[in-house]
């Protein structure tokens, strides 16, 4: 395959100082080599930026920014897509993994098919440690990724795009901590194709201090709102709805109870996760049931069983 194509690969950063280098060198790492790596941290109070700054004095490829004050992830991400100079942005998070071929598996399915413009992978859940937790298949084709993005998102945030998506949608709205779900519906609505390679390439880390613990929460909450922003382009069919961020900041109000309910909810179903990886379905079940104490993880286990069922049906 020519290394003739430009790809960015956009990692916004906050607080991820035992993470980022690792995160980092996967990237360096690649089999793909024609690449700039665009790092925007969120103005982290760790010592992530200067270890971004020694990583940059040796790699040259890397472009590393700095917001003045923490402003939150849809901010610099939107930041680093108008620093990015690739025909291809690929994300990535800095407390994560990916594969050494990532970039040329993703790049290659691309050009292959360019009726194609996003293509995400199967992925890995990862604990602090770096330990397998669960394997999580994505859909392979586009006729059953279009029917799971109904109910889920059917392509992880970590995925490769052609620049001109972030482009034609104006980037990342600001939507609680689910902008990536927000993207591929608005995609959708605008005929925009996208959906997943058989191929485990990407490690979501599972940490307490991230999206995934913090905004568990307000993410299943803001889903509904999202779908229903939606619902109103399809009626409308000339795309248009009704966001507005007071409207998005009155669905993430919570209960501390109820945060703290949820929370606990999410950290159950990590262990249960766990117990179906070592075979013990007794042990998941109870788990699984005992999760459901947070009425929004018991809406989300309903999706992902029917999503699962999708997957078996037409994968």
């Amino acid at each position: 395959m020519k290394e003739t194509i430009l790809v960015s690969v956009l990692i916004p950063t906050y607080n991820v100082e035992k993470y980022i280098e690792e995160a980092i060198q996967c990237i360096i790492n690649q089999t793909y080599k024609n690449f700039e790596i665009i790092v925007v941290d969120d103005c982290s109070t760790d010592n992530t930026f200067s270890i971004l700054e020694k990583i940059k004095i040796i790699e040259p490829r890397l472009k590393l920014f700095r917001k003045d004050n923490n402003s939150g992830i849809v901010k610099a991400l939107n930041t680093g897509i108008k620093k990015c100079t690739g025909e291809y942005i690929m994300r990535m998070d800095g407390d994560d993994l990916c594969d050494i071929n990532k970039i040329m598996r993703q790049l290659q399915f691309l050009l292959i098919n360019p009726d194609i413009d996003l293509v995400g992978c199967d992925i890995y859940s990862i604990d602090e440690k770096g330990l397998i937790l669960n394997k999580i298949e994505t859909s392979h084709n586009v006729n059953c990724t279009n029917k799971i993005l109904k109910w889920t998102c059917p392509v992880l945030h970590i995925w490769m795009c052609k620049k001109t998506v972030y482009t034609d949608l104006n980037g990342y709205r600001e939507l609680g901590g689910s902008e990536d779900y927000d993207l591929l519906l608005r995609m959708n609505t605008m005929g925009m194709k996208f959906t997943n390679i058989p191929y485990y390439g990407y490690s979501v880390r599972i940490r307490d201090g991230n999206t995934q613990s913090l905004n568990g929460l307000k993410q299943r909450k803001i889903v509904y709102y999202i779908k229903k922003l939606y619902k109103e382009r399809i009626i409308s069919k000339c795309n248009i709805d009704s966001f507005n961020k007071v409207k998005v900041n009155k669905f993430i109000i919570s209960f501390l109870f109820h945060e703290k309910i949820h929370r606990k909810s999410v950290k159950i179903t990590n262990q249960a996760m766990n117990f179906r990886m070592k075979n013990n379905n007794i042990l998941f079940i109870f788990y699984a049931l005992l999760s459901c104490i947070s009425p929004y993880q018991f809406i989300f286990f309903m999706e992902s069983t029917y999503s699962n069922y999708l997957l078996k049906k037409y994968n």
